[in-house]
């Protein structure tokens, strides 16, 4: 049922879809970029990569401030030097180079990230060419990445997202390259695993376990003996130093099996709504034995199922993860999205063959369909939803912003139209106006202390800062202080209390919601519109009171920026 490829004649070698992909990628990715303030995670790999330029290294302490994740004495995220091993070190090379070239900014700190997106949408293309030959599901698989949520938010992101998507994308191009006795496949499957190593060594690992898996079922009897040495041997020359440097089974993340069925069904969820609707596979699973089935669809197509082995062996192993983030899984989106447009060209192929063209071209209309709305996917999500619930989970599960995103898939939607609108609007952070207020009345010398947040304000201000998660206690009278409501601090739990028995004066700054976080990318905490501000305090409600800071009387106010001093600062 596979349409076959004729040779492309001369001059005519352009796929039009394609451009048009890169084109409508390039405007969802690349506007208004920098509207938005970097969040906590961006802030460190900008903060990392500005220290690069001072030192040649990613340093955690500038002289005056520690940057750091897991509380300065813990020692978890930096060595005895000072020198940041918590995550590697790509994204803070890429940010200092975008500094270098552009100067240090919040463009320039998303920028090389969000044109390598770009590439990934290419590349997705080329990537089911190569696996399954078809022109029509590549085109299928750039147009559904295209309107892939979870990739857009990520790739707008001043983190090593898009580089751990071109690594695995990259890896199983390669690989099937390898298999097929390609040229230069060997080096070219060194690189891209050695690029996922470096942008998050834990996504590294199923991707290297499915593909040797895979490779012991299919390539055993074809692999060279010179490759077998040759891909392990050249991945550590490119990965070992680096973690031996720095000790990564000390810094490695967490596991926790208590909650992995929790996980599992939660990311099973995600991939379902945004990337694969499961329906499609259980469509295949009853129909397969009915006669309808493909070249494309089978164990004996080797692209295919090293993609599909990759991707399941990267949910069931991230799921053993304390944290929950959509981050963990997308490198894997592009593969999941790629299947799904398999299972499409299938579907419109087994429709053509047993009801004619005509009723093949109405079959088509899926593929707007799951680019534009949720509806495919929407009848298995409550099932995938209650399943997790009732799965044993830790406190951190419980969190509201994550169980959140079991419980508003009621009806389908799609937030590509909420992107669009965000793509073309001001948006105002809590963050951003305490930076804003603090670089036009705050001093070098002075100090703001601060409860959840401290990154972003290391950032784009040049003051002292305390508190957040560097876990230091501060016990003068700092000329700053930050609570925030929806976040209680490592360092401190009652700022406020503190500010306000203290004399504090407290400034409102209206119009900047003080919402939990600044804008992460996770698609079921992310804003696409700025959130009205009110009296709730509350993150399920959507409504958010204005962000207050505390300034100490004898601080003088060089512009209050519309800000309400004294207004008294209740939450």
């Amino acid at each position: 049922m596979t349409e076959a490829l004729e040779p492309e004649p001369r001059g005519r070698r352009i796929d039009w879809t394609l451009v048009l992909v890169l084109v409508a990628g390039a405007f969802l990715l690349l506007a208004n970029l920098d509207e938005t303030y970097l969040w906590t995670d961006e802030c460190e790999a900008a903060w990392l990569g500005r220290s690069i330029l001072d030192r040649g290294v990613p340093t955690a302490f500038d002289g005056r401030n520690y940057l750091t994740q897991w509380v300065v004495a813990k020692r978890e995220d930096f060595n005895d030097d000072l020198v940041w091993v918590l995550s590697p070190w790509l994204q803070q090379y890429v940010c200092a180079a975008s500094f270098a070239v552009l100067g240090v900014s919040t463009l320039a700190a998303r920028l090389p990230f969000a044109l390598i997106g770009i590439f990934d949408l290419a590349l997705i293309y080329f990537l089911a060419r190569r696996l399954t030959g078809d022109r029509r599901i590549a085109r299928t698989a750039s147009l559904l990445l295209l309107t892939c949520i979870p990739f857009l938010l990520h790739a707008r992101q001043g983190r090593y997202y898009t580089f751990a998507m071109l690594g695995t994308m990259w890896a199983v191009h390669a690989y099937t390259g390898l298999l097929d006795r390609k040229r230069w496949s060997t080096v070219q499957l060194v690189l891209a695993i050695s690029i996922l190593f470096h942008s998050n060594y834990g996504l590294c690992v199923p991707v290297v376990g499915g593909l040797v898996l895979h490779a012991l079922f299919y390539a055993w009897k074809r692999a060279r003996p010179w490759q077998v040495v040759a891909v392990p041997a050249g991945i550590a020359l490119l990965t070992l130093p680096w973690a031996l440097f720095a000790n990564i089974h000390r810094t490695a993340s967490r596991f926790d099996v208590e909650p992995y069925f929790y996980n599992l069904f939660h990311y099973v969820f995600a991939i379902n709504r945004w990337a694969l609707p499961l329906p499609f596979v259980l469509l295949f699973c009853v129909l397969r034995p009915l006669g309808w089935k493909s070249a494309q669809l089978s164990l004996g197509n080797r692209g295919v199922t090293a993609a599909a082995l990759v991707g399941v062996l990267g949910v069931a192993f991230v799921s053993t993860n304390t944290g929950l983030f959509t981050r963990y899984v997308i490198n894997l989106v592009p593969l999941f999205v790629m299947l799904c447009a398999v299972f499409v060209v299938w579907f419109a192929d087994g429709v053509r063959e047993r009801a004619g063209a005509g009723p093949a071209q109405l079959a088509w209309a899926v593929v707007p369909l799951l680019m534009f709305t949720t509806a495919v996917s929407w009848p298995v999500a409550p099932a995938l939803a209650a399943a997790a619930k009732a799965s044993p989970h830790r406190p951190y599960q419980d969190n509201p912003a994550v169980r959140r995103s079991l419980s508003e898939f009621v009806t389908p939607r799609h937030e590509i139209f909420d992107l669009l609108h965000e793509v073309t609007n001001p948006y105002d952070g809590p963050l951003e106006g305490v930076a804003r207020f603090l670089v036009a009345n705050g001093e070098r010398d002075q100090t703001v202390f601060i409860d959840y947040g401290d990154l972003p304000l290391l950032f784009y201000t040049d003051l002292k800062v305390r508190g957040g998660l560097q876990g230091i206690p501060y016990h003068g009278r700092p000329e700053w202080i930050v609570s925030r409501t929806n976040r209680v601090g490592i360092a401190v739990n009652s700022l406020r209390e503190l500010a306000l028995e203290e004399g504090y004066v407290p400034i409102v700054l209206d119009g900047y919601p003080d919402t939990r976080w600044e804008n992460r990318p996770d698609p079921f905490v992310h804003f696409y519109r700025q959130p009205p501000v009110g009296d709730v305090a509350k993150l399920t409600d959507g409504v958010y009171p204005s962000i207050v800071l505390f300034k100490r009387p004898d601080v003088a106010l060089v512009d209050r920026m519309g800000a309400r001093v004294g207004a008294g600062g209740k939450r």
